[in-house]
């Protein structure tokens, strides 16, 4: 439409070219050379509008995609938690039936007779394995609370088992993972002081020192990596730990 105006404006002055002077058709060449630029931008601009509207259309499909997938996943996860507090809560259920019936039965024990075994007392049994190994799945899932709940009591009810110093060190990094680590520092400070022995020691001293470093406090950070670097020299933390003393620049 605006270009058969701009032609019928040039036909128009072509018939007044011979009566016009020469400023006078200049001024109208010019007016003519501005029609068709505006003409032009115009229609630049609305092929701009026009992509900018298609991007945000994608732009909201995808978020609206994006949105739908976040629900799905957090779904999924509230299903899993709601099957592990429902696992927990069978646990302590489980517990307080030992300590009502433990309790309920505390008479003196009948003499031994040969040949006779010992009644059954009927207690219900507690899956060590699948109480830790449910912990530990909570633990790689983010669910640090529900982790942690549940290596508490697993170090309270098998306070002496091959797993034990296990359970201990993973309990520190659960409060390590939720960024507690003035909580996490004394965990990990249990796994040497109750199981000298195990093999997460050298792990736990070096998340100790990360702990320390974390509050700021880089002097013990610094003393703690010069340990394993002497204590556990051939190790992975003990190659860890020499970085970050380069990197910590301690004395």
């Amino acid at each position: 439409m605006k270009a058969v105006r701009i032609l019928g404006i040039a036909g128009l002055a072509l018939l007044l070219v011979s009566c016009a002077s020469r400023s006078e058709i200049e001024t109208m060449q010019s007016q003519l050379d501005y029609l068709y630029k505006s003409s032009s931008q115009t229609q630049e601009n609305m092929g701009r509008l026009d992509s900018l509207y298609k991007l945000t259309i994608e732009a909201n499909v995808r978020y609206q995609a994006d949105l739908k997938s976040q629900l799905a996943e957090m779904i999924d996860k509230m299903s899993v938690i709601d099957g592990r507090l429902t696992d927990i809560e069978r646990q302590l259920r489980d517990i307080q039936d030992r300590r009502q019936t433990a309790s309920a039965s505390t008479r003196p024990l009948a003499p031994e007779t040969t040949g006779t075994s010992l009644p059954s007392t009927g207690l219900p049994t507690i899956d060590q394995n699948k109480m830790f190994d449910n912990a530990f799945t909570d633990l790689k899932s983010g669910n640090y609370d529900l982790a942690i709940l549940q290596f508490e009591e697993f170090i309270r009810q098998f306070p002496d088992t091959p797993r034990t110093d296990d359970a201990q060190y993973w309990l520190a990094e659960c409060h390590y993972g939720k960024r507690d680590y003035a909580r996490a520092i004394i965990e990990f400070e249990k796994v040497e002081k109750i199981y000298k022995q195990s093999d997460k020691l050298g792990p736990s001293l070096f998340k100790l020192a990360r702990s320390y470093e974390e509050t700021g406090n880089n002097a013990k950070a610094c003393a703690v990596f010069k340990r394993i670097t002497a204590d556990f020299a051939d190790s992975f933390e003990a190659r860890q730990a020499g970085d970050k003393l380069k990197e910590l620049q301690c004395p």
